[in-house]
């Protein structure tokens, strides 16, 4: 007769679950991956915010350049409902502005110094991802910044007005991508 092996005293234990160290460690694991996204991707995660090119940074809603008669000479600049419809469009944390961009708001210097008596008011906006706190401040870090670029092109910095407000007046659904996308933003009104 062959003598049957005795079991291991630790496999015969009641409630011995020869999977619970595996399970536990995928676990862990697991967790510790989901936390470096939520970290990297996160909606604290303000370190992005001027960590990527200024071409990938923001986009301008189409305005059209500044037409010229047919004999070449250049009309007068756009009227206050033309800069009223402006909206220049971020990728989500920047603050920065490209150059297309820059350029695309010289209509807009050329319209304030035409009209010296008229006011811009510029009102940064921000999409609904992360803190109401943040995105107050990003949307406030946008219009100052598209102020200070038109203060640079000879508008006067008592004329312009630069106010945020974050993420409470969304002009599409926050619940897709290209919602939130027309979310970030930063407009203008004219005020005569």
């Amino acid at each position: 007769m062959n003598p049957v092996p005795a079991a291991s005293p630790a496999a015969d234990a009641p409630g011995h679950d020869p999977l619970r160290r595996p399970v536990i460690l995928f676990t862990a694991v697991t967790l510790l991956v989901f936390a470096a996204i939520y970290y990297v991707y996160g909606p604290c995660s303000n370190f992005s915010r001027f960590s990527t090119s200024a071409a990938e940074n923001a986009t301008v809603s189409e305005v059209a350049e500044t037409p010229t008669t047919p004999g070449g000479e250049t009309q007068s600049a756009p009227d206050a409902a033309t800069i009223d419809a402006l909206q220049l469009s971020f990728s989500k944390k920047t603050v920065e502005i490209d150059e297309r961009l820059a350029s695309r708001l010289d209509l807009v210097a050329r319209f304030m110094r035409e009209q010296p008596r008229a006011k811009l008011e510029i009102t940064g906006h921000t999409c609904n991802i992360g803190q109401h706190e943040d995105n107050d401040r990003l949307a406030q870090e946008r219009a100052e910044a598209v102020r200070d670029l038109l203060a640079r092109r000879g508008v006067s910095s008592e004329r312009l007005t630069a106010v945020g407000r974050g993420e409470r007046e969304p002009i599409a659904s926050n619940s897709s991508e290209a919602g939130r996308i027309l979310n970030r933003r930063v407009e203008f009104r004219v005020v005569e």
